[in-house]
């Protein structure tokens, strides 16, 4: 049986752990990937856990393009960022 010593020693390292586990995922909640549409119609960005925060158009761009290409060229921006953001298991993988 462990001794009282040995459980609180555990118990701080497990702490230490919470603590370094809370503060990686924070640094990673506030990192923001940038990935271009193409053709310039706009930008995507994700956060560091690849969760999509912003899809922002380029006006101009949009005039020269049609939905089907603009949400085609749109979801190949975001599958790029969650990739750079590590994340492998995408909502928006390819759907083949």
């Amino acid at each position: 049986m462990p001794s009282l010593e040995e459980i609180q020693r555990t118990v701080a390292e497990v702490e230490q752990r919470v603590a370094e586990a809370r503060r990686q995922a924070a640094a990673r909640a506030d990192q923001r990937i940038t990935e271009q549409i193409r053709d310039g119609l706009g930008v995507v960005v994700v956060d560091g856990h690849a969760s999509l925060v912003a899809i922002e158009f380029e006006p101009e761009s949009l005039r020269k393009t049609d939905e089907r290409r603009l949400a085609q060229a749109t979801l190949e921006a975001i599958r790029r960022a969650e990739q750079r953001a590590g994340r492998d298991d995408s909502p928006m993988g390819d759907p083949r």
